[in-house]
């Protein structure tokens, strides 16, 4: 420190001894900094030293270094497409679903009220996304319809697909409390009657509806509402898997209820490829997914059929490919990827069941196989509900294939059912497997191979969902 005289020595130390401590506070900040950016540059700096050290010692780079992904690349070129929600502008091996909901909803282009319709088919075989196509094409043209797209296995109350709807039409949510339903209806179809407009709703998983009891009220509100409101014009669209499931409505419903039937069969694999190669072409740099590769994830994608998991495998192999810093998808990452996915899956299933639903899996998982009697005593030993409220549960269950259900060949008429675990298997014990079977296979927990929708409807009380036979009981 530099030497002073007089009385103002003091003064001048205090100033020195402050601007010493602020310079070794901004030196250990400083230190700080530059420490993380070695210890995050560290990596790439390595991968950079190896390359240089070769090419100045003049030792050729091995197939390994060239196909090394630098840190600031990319074997993604739109990885948008890879995303769940994404719609893609053509939409292959779907041309005569597609059609038959155009002509279905083509009324509404002329003001008057659309056909309603089904779409039913096994998971991840293009329902949801071709009905979003439809009204994406079909919205341009029709400034006098308004669509609403409701996924009730998330408003899966008679006021939620209200307040879905009420908020599409007037541009608010509806109040919480203190308005009855009837109110908040009436308002919205007020609406639609003074601008003349015409309503299409798209009620994605219907079947959550029938699960807590809600379906043929609020499908009762809207197909009958012009009886009440005439100049009311209101169409709706069902999407669900089992189509069983649209004879569960009661007489006053499917009355009314009478929809064109539009069929999505799971995909073949020569069409899996097709479309993953699609979307292998347009998202990915060309080199990085080889045929092997290729083949691998469409037949993983076959065992299930529902090409949304073809979506997600190609996205996180893709990751796992840059994560070791790789040019190019291997088989190895497809594999980890596939593993992964699987329990992602698995976890978020349980996460979405109820306690009663968890407990029926548990002891499912547990036994590997049980009949369905066996599973109500030990279920009933645990849970203080009736014997209803868990046929009830145990279908639904069945229908989101949580569990399986078969025919034993045992009981009156050979009719009773074994359950067994579903999607994953026994996931208890660690073991997983893809379930083989269909949800359209069920109805009431089984739905014959050989049966159509007349096939089912026939051997159907009309306005139940209960075999017409009682002898003939699922159970």
């Amino acid at each position: 420190m530099p030497e002073f005289s007089g009385c103002s020595e003091m003064i001048l130390k205090w100033f020195w001894n402050d601007f010493e401590m602020i310079l070794k506070w901004f030196w250990n900040d400083f230190e700080m900094i530059l420490n993380g950016f070695r210890t995050d540059l560290k990596p790439i700096w390595t991968d950079f030293e190896k390359l240089f050290r070769r090419r100045n010692a003049g030792m050729q780079m091995t197939d390994t270094d060239r196909n090394m992904l630098m840190w600031d690349e990319t074997i993604f070129r739109e990885p948008e497409i890879f995303e769940l929600d994404y719609l893609p502008p053509y939409f292959p091996h779907r041309d005569e679903q597609l059609d038959a909901i155009r002509y279905a909803l083509k009324p509404a282009l002329r003001n008057v009220r659309p056909l309603n319709c089904l779409l039913y088919g096994p998971p991840g075989t293009g329902k949801t996304s071709a009905a979003k196509k439809v009204i994406e094409d079909f919205l341009p043209y029709a400034d006098h319809v308004i669509m609403v797209k409701v996924n009730c296995q998330i408003d899966s109350t008679r006021f939620a697909v209200v307040s879905r709807i009420y908020r599409a039409i007037m541009g608010v949510a509806p109040p919480g409390s203190g308005v009855s339903f009837n109110r908040i209806f009436e308002k919205f179809i007020g609406k639609l009657i003074e601008t003349d407009r015409t309503l299409i709703v798209v009620l994605d998983d219907i079947n959550y509806l029938f699960y807590e009891g809600n379906a043929n009220e609020v499908m009762y509100s809207l197909l009958r509402a012009h009886e009440q409101y005439p100049g009311s014009r209101i169409g709706v669209m069902t999407i669900v898997n089992d189509p069983a499931v649209i004879y569960g409505f009661d007489q006053r419903v499917s009355s009314v209820y009478l929809p064109e039937e539009i069929e999505f069969r799971p995909y073949s694999l020569r069409e899996i490829d097709d479309i993953l190669s699609d979307r292998i072409r347009n998202g990915f740099y060309p080199g990085v997914v080889s045929d092997d590769v290729r083949s691998c994830i469409v037949r993983h994608v076959a065992e299930t059929g529902d090409l949304r998991s073809g979506m997600d495998l190609l996205k996180r192999s893709g990751m796992n490919a840059e994560k070791r810093s790789s040019r190019t998808i291997s088989e190895e990452d497809v594999e980890k990827a596939y593993a992964a996915s699987r329990t992602v899956y698995h976890d978020r299933l349980l996460e979405t069941l109820s306690a009663h639903e968890k407990l029926i899996l548990e002891i499912v998982e547990k036994e590997g196989e049980i009949t369905a009697g066996d599973l109500f005593d030990r279920f009933s030993e645990k849970a203080d509900i009736g014997y209803t409220r868990y046929y009830e549960i145990l279908n639904k269950m069945i229908a989101a294939g949580t569990v399986t259900a078969d025919f034993s060949g045992k009981g009156v008429k050979g009719r009773t059912r074994l359950i067994r675990p579903g999607i994953f298997g026994n996931s208890a014990s660690g073991k997983t497997r893809p379930s083989d079977r269909k949800i359209t296979d069920f109805r009431c927990g089984i739905r014959r191979k050989t049966d159509s929708p007349a096939d089912m409807f026939r051997r159907i009380l009309p306005g139940t969902g209960r075999p017409a036979d009682k002898k003939e009981s699922c159970f």
